[in-house]
């Protein structure tokens, strides 16, 4: 009838009563996930791409359910930079962090700061890369001197190469684990939802409060610490700590000490320079 209303055979729009209209309940998918089983994964890895993949879906578990055009676009707030209002009011100066939207259209941003333990997953994936992608795309990797940060693509003009990049990646996951990197998101939020907050850090934590909430909030004090607390409860939950070492290992395993590689490592170009030169053997047959 609205479309005979529309088209001007009747002249009477036909309003239905919105009780009428039944919501289906949206219940979020559930994934059984344990560090267990993401330590098995590991270990059943036999070359440095499926452990690249293992690599890639713990950094973005561990930053709170990151999205992979996430990873290869946040933004980078370093400690020298000064904080908006709204950043004082969340984060630690002594610290960078990550920022980076909660949903891909949302206008809601979340932060994670990159404390020992994410820099030393950056380090892990960005060395990682370095091997994989150096020679063959260099012009998608920041520089070595920007220890935080991993791409520097557009990934709207570089559309192919960021989609068989992760296309590429997904399948070496599915490999040797039952998870998507999708599915990091869901596991970050199953893991904090068991964590004890109140009201005001749970919406921080779950990215459902925007910036202008926060500006309105009141006795902000204590939620630095609060928001902290809930961090690092949730990063060991995780066992951040154990599946990077375990990460570590198994690369030590298949020829490839990353302690000994490391970008981090590298305070001149030239000695970047050597560096590259140092990693061309792990090219053969990448």
């Amino acid at each position: 009838m609205n479309h005979a209303y529309k088209d001007g055979f009747v002249t009477e729009k036909f309003d239905y009563p919105k009780f009428l209209v039944e919501k289906r309940e949206v219940k979020n998918k559930e994934i059984n996930f344990c560090k267990n089983e993401l330590a098995k994964c590991i270990n059943s890895c036999s070359e440095i791409h499926q452990i690249q993949s293992i690599s890639i879906f713990l950094l973005l578990l561990a930053c709170g359910g990151m999205y992979p055009s996430s990873l290869m676009n946040y933004k980078l707030l370093t400690s020298k930079e000064e904080y908006s209002v709204i950043n004082s009011i969340l984060l630690d100066k002594k610290y960078d962090y990550i920022r980076f939207r909660k949903s891909k259209k949302g206008s809601v941003y979340r932060y994670v700061k990159i404390n020992f333990r994410i820099k030393k997953l950056i380090n892990i994936v960005k060395t990682l890369f370095l091997i994989s992608h150096a020679k063959k795309y260099p012009f998608i990797l920041e520089s070595y001197s920007n220890e935080n940060k991993i791409f520097d693509m557009d990934i709207y003009e570089e559309s192919k190469i960021y989609k068989n990049i992760w296309n590429y990646f997904q399948r070496k996951l599915k490999e040797v684990s039952t998870v998507k990197f999708s599915d990091a998101k869901t596991i970050y939020f199953q893991y904090l939802s068991e964590i004890e907050m109140n009201r005001i850090v749970s919406d921080i934590m779950f990215g459902n409060i925007n910036e202008k909430e926060v500006l309105a909030l009141k006795n902000v004090t204590g939620y630095n610490e609060k928001i902290e607390k809930a961090e690092r409860e949730v990063l060991n939950k995780i066992g951040v700590d154990e599946m990077t070492q375990i990460i570590i290992n198994k690369l030590k395993l298949i020829g490839l000490d990353i302690n000994n590689i490391s970008f981090q490592n590298c305070k001149t170009p030239m000695e970047f320079s050597q560096l590259l030169e140092k990693i061309n053997k792990y090219h053969k047959g990448l």
